[in-house]
């Protein structure tokens, strides 16, 4: 798992900025805890990269939801699972991509 660990990183850094540590710690966790669930369709980089994406995208639903509520919004905002951004979505398709 650990020879995944910089292209991870660097992965999340592009997408998440200043939480890719947090995020990428949180996916290696996660990778361990449901290691029973990869089957090796695809490649396991490529899989980690998915959790790590996943995890990105809860966090930024959750900090959207806070600060509507912050902001006093009777209903949060868009709860739109897709990327705010074609940037994103490139970014994480030249990543998976680049995974054999």
């Amino acid at each position: 798992m650990l020879r995944h660990e910089g292209r991870l990183r660097a992965f999340l850094s592009r997408v998440a900025g200043e939480g890719a540590d947090d995020l990428a710690q949180e996916a290696f966790v996660r990778a361990w805890q449901r290691a029973g669930e990869y089957r090796g369709q695809g490649s396991y980089a490529a899989w980690l990269a998915g959790i790590g994406w996943r995890l990105f995208l809860d966090q930024r639903r959750t900090a959207r939801r806070r600060e509507a509520l912050a902001a006093g919004e009777d209903e949060p905002g868009s709860t739109d699972p897709r990327p705010a951004s074609d940037a994103a979505i490139a970014a994480m398709e030249r990543v998976v991509d680049a995974y054999p």
